[in-house]
């Protein structure tokens, strides 16, 4: 005899799981175009760009920011 489980949570209305769908986009499609643009520099070293992807992955929303803002500058007036 199956059990029947409700198909939406109590809790957390749909609009939730929308929003939440979103920031995760939104995060990994920054996350990628920062990962696309460090690995495009040809004025980077290894360890410099190595560098500067691990503080992208790891911290997903302020390392692209990051880069972003100053990372990126700093290369290209270099």
């Amino acid at each position: 005899m199956p059990i029947a489980v409700p198909a939406e949570n109590p809790l957390f209305p749909p609009e939730y799981d929308w929003a939440w769908n979103a920031l995760i986009w939104l995060v990994t499609v920054l996350m990628m175009t920062a990962l696309v643009d460090v690995m495009r520099l040809r004025r980077a070293t290894l360890l410099k760009a190595l560098e500067w992807v691990a503080l992208i992955v790891v911290l997903p929303i302020i390392g692209p920011t990051i880069w972003f803002l100053y990372g990126r500058n700093r290369f290209v007036d270099e």
